[in-house]
């Protein structure tokens, strides 16, 4: 994304514009300048709701002099701190103040001292403040920007007619449809060329609307085909509950009339009226989104003939990029007539593909998927987590007799697949980083998962280890967890760290755990405790196993237990999601002639930016 610049004025005339004390104190701290302008608007209010917030305005106030000079709003909490204020803030600090609110301060005569107006707000030029409107991304912000003048209503009411989504709360869906159909459209047609972003509710969601007949009546009323079909300017479009949109006919016909939308996202599509639908569709559309409703397993529920999913992906094969899929039926396929009978279809652009199997996987198999997408770089396969897949040892000899191995990668980037799917869809493709590999629910897991690493041989791997179930459940020996392999990079997430694990237990699998390792030409390793659970449960649930991590001694591990049987490791970090110990990460020195090195403890900015060029950062780095 290209760089923006603004120039000084600019950026100190929209100071004012910040309310949020927040926000002024983060672009404060960007530069002096801003600093020197900012810090007169931060000292104006000086609000303190609790003994805390007195004291921190107190040391704000007089860490420099001059400060309580610019103070215009004071807000100060419950009589009891009347004393105090008395003494810490003098006649000519309260003498300064615009609005004075004071809570139960019934002893402390206010009157007394005279109330000066704040200064007024700086004014922008019409063509900044018109720049600045499509900045403010929030509706209910932009509504009340736009309502202050009938200059802003002109500019604005484009701006927010261009993105027509949904609320996040399904109870909300249809009142919000019905505004925004019978009241805003009505009044302002011409808008509907401004939308470029259009979502349409779910009838399941829409109160009252039990009958198809009431539905259907709704839509026509509202009038929801002539949105569609007008919005001819439309690149991204959200329906909920295609199987019974679809079946009205003026709807059906208004989609179809799109052919520039580039993103589209369908939920319960249906075995018919929605896959037709799609199958008809046209356009250069570069992302979607299929949920075809199938969440439950019923046999022989299968997509019509000559509409399997590479059919509903062919009418957008040279542009596609990204394609999700989700709760497929159970027995959709990607496979195709190979015998040249029919139409081959290559989706050669697409690079990320998720697949939410739901409960079933499908006859959906990796040769399949290596064939129709080719160049495919990011692969992300989902499923419930308490569902294994049937029979996976034969299904894989099944795989092995019958793959014919037409499609191929030279390394796929990112999979992101439990261990048992990826033992039961039997891939021999490379991988560079292997990620949502969960060990512990079945104890046969560990078995699948040292299987599927030989298979993939990833270079990266993001692991979570069930530390409570492995070590109590299932008895584990974790010395063998990790086969011998090509590893460079892991990182380790220690979970279910519950009561029921002794001292002596804890101890005994970090131990095991750090052995297990020695198979690997580590060069980067990261282990982290306790991250699956709130810091709110965690007060209770996990209070045996903090003392275990206090007490351990992550100096020693690196030490002892790595830098000596891993020749290549360089880096160590090691963090806590209840801050048992201080997170941390150490450099390795390089190794002398006799075995010796030095372990240096990292600063934390130069931790950061160590983090954040591992295959890991955005897991190791977010707050």
């Amino acid at each position: 994304m290209k760089r923006l610049y603004v120039r000084w004025d600019i950026l100190i005339a929209l100071i004012p514009l910040l309310h949020t004390k927040a926000d002024r104190s983060r672009l404060m701290r960007s530069c002096k300048t801003l600093h020197e302008y900012i810090l007169p608007f931060l000292a104006r209010q000086g609000h303190a709701k609790s003994w805390e917030g007195i004291a921190s305005l107190w040391d704000f106030v007089h860490s420099a002099l001059e400060r309580h000079l610019l103070i215009q709003e004071l807000e100060l909490p419950s009589p009891f701190l009347g004393i105090r204020i008395r003494s810490q803030f003098d006649q000519s600090t309260l003498a300064r103040c615009g609005p004075f609110v004071m809570h139960g301060f019934a002893a402390l005569d206010t009157g007394a001292y005279t109330l000066k107006q704040p200064d007024p707000e700086l004014k922008l030029p019409w063509d900044i403040l018109i720049h600045l409107l499509p900045l403010i991304t929030h509706k209910a912000d932009l509504s009340r920007v736009i309502r202050t003048c009938s200059t802003l209503h002109k500019y604005g009411l484009p701006i927010l007619a261009e993105s027509c989504r949904l609320p996040k709360v399904p109870s909300e869906f249809y009142d919000l449809w019905q505004s925004f159909a019978l009241r805003f459209m009505k009044r302002h047609p011409e808008l509907v060329l401004f939308i470029r972003d259009l979502e349409l509710p779910h009838p399941d969601h829409c109160h009252g609307m039990i009958s198809d007949r009431d539905y259907y009546g709704f839509l026509k009323q509202a009038p929801t085909a002539g949105i569609i079909a007008g919005a001819s300017n439309l690149r991204t479009l959200r329906l909920h509950g295609v199987n019974r949109l679809a079946a009205d006919n003026d709807i059906f016909q208004a989609i179809l009339s799109h052919r520039s939308l580039e993103r589209i996202e369908f939920g319960e599509i249906g075995l018919h009226e929605g896959v037709e639908l799609i199958a008809r569709m046209e356009g250069p559309v570069k992302k979607v989104a299929f949920n075809f409703g199938c969440i439950e397993y019923a046999e022989e529920e299968r997509l019509p003939q000559n509409r399997q999913l590479v059919h509903l992906l062919q009418p957008f094969r040279e542009t596609l990029e990204e394609v999700k899929l989700m709760y497929t039926p159970s027995e959709a396929t990607l496979e195709q007539d190979l015998s040249g009978l029919g139409p081959q279809v290559r989706c050669t652009s697409v690079h990320t593909l998720v697949i939410d199997v739901g409960f079933m996987a499908g006859p959906i198999t990796m040769d399949d998927i290596s064939y129709v997408f080719p160049n495919l770089r990011t692969l992300v396969w989902r499923c419930e987590e308490d569902i294994d897949p049937e029979d996976a040892e034969d299904q894989r000899v099944i795989y092995d007799e019958t793959q014919s191995h037409r499609g191929s990668w030279d390394i796929l980037d990112t999979w992101t697949c439990d261990a048992r799917w990826v033992f039961f869809l039997y891939s021999r493709f490379p991988v560079r980083l292997w990620n949502g590999v969960v060990l512990g629910r079945m104890k046969e897991h560990i078995h699948q998962f040292k299987v599927a690493i030989a298979d993939i041989w990833p270079r990266h791997l993001d692991i979570a280890i069930l530390l409570g179930a492995l070590k109590m459940k299932w008895k584990c020996n974790l010395s063998t967890m990790f086969p011998y392999c090509e590893v460079t990079h892991l990182n380790i997430d220690m979970n279910d760290l519950s009561n029921d694990i002794s001292r002596v237990k804890f101890k005994r699998a970090i131990n095991e755990l750090l052995m297990s390792l020695r198979r690997m030409p580590l060069r980067f390793l990261s282990i982290r405790f306790g991250f699956d659970q709130p810091s709110s449960e965690y007060s209770y649930k996990g209070a045996q196993c903090d003392a275990w991590m206090r007490d351990l001694d992550v100096a020693a591990c690196i030490g002892r237990r790595l830098a000596r049987h891993l020749p290549a490791l360089k880096y160590v970090s090691f963090q806590f999601g209840q801050r048992q110990q201080p997170d941390a990460c150490w450099r390795i020195g390089e190794r002398t002639t006799k075995g010796t090195f030095v372990i240096e403890r990292l600063s934390e900015a130069t931790a950061r930016k160590v983090l954040g060029a591992s295959p890991f950062a955005k897991k190791l780095c977010s707050p």
